[in-house]
């Protein structure tokens, strides 16, 4: 997705906030390993981790299984569940020969915009290969 971008979202609703998505390759790589989705409620990034093959493909199947299972509603569970459940699938799809083995992402992600004033944010900055740790993010 280099250089790609969301114009400015034109809804006029009291709750969904105006939004933009762009990415960059940036200036040290030669290829960009970040992806995104934003879709209200639902807005997060999530970008390969440096010095590892194939953050593009963690990061592509963290976004696209977050879109997926991500929850409608200000649930801190059920996103660390699609969270969770995105882990699996990065871990998956290295056994099924996709991607590198020890790839992984950051992850950040946000459910905005059901209620004023209110979002549900996460923020997993080293990589999404940490399951007991966004468990206990919301126990």
């Amino acid at each position: 997705m280099s250089h790609a971008t969301i114009p400015l979202n034109e809804r006029h609703s009291s709750t969904i906030p105006a939004y933009g998505a762009r990415t960059d390759v940036g200036r040290m790589r030669d290829h960009n390993e970040d992806n995104y989705v934003a879709a209200p409620p639902l807005y997060a990034v999530a970008d390969g981790m440096g010095g590892h093959e194939a953050g593009e493909v963690a990061s592509k199947i963290a976004v696209t299984v977050l879109e997926q299972q991500a929850p409608t509603t200000l649930d801190a569970n059920a996103l660390s569940n699609a969270v969770v459940t995105a882990n699996y699938a990065i871990m998956r799809a290295v056994e099924d020969g996709h991607g590198a083995e020890g790839m992984g992402c950051t992850l950040t992600a946000a459910i905005a915009g059901l209620a004023p004033d209110t979002s549900l944010i996460l923020t997993l900055p080293e990589s999404i290969l940490l399951t007991e740790q966004i468990v206990q993010l919301f126990s």
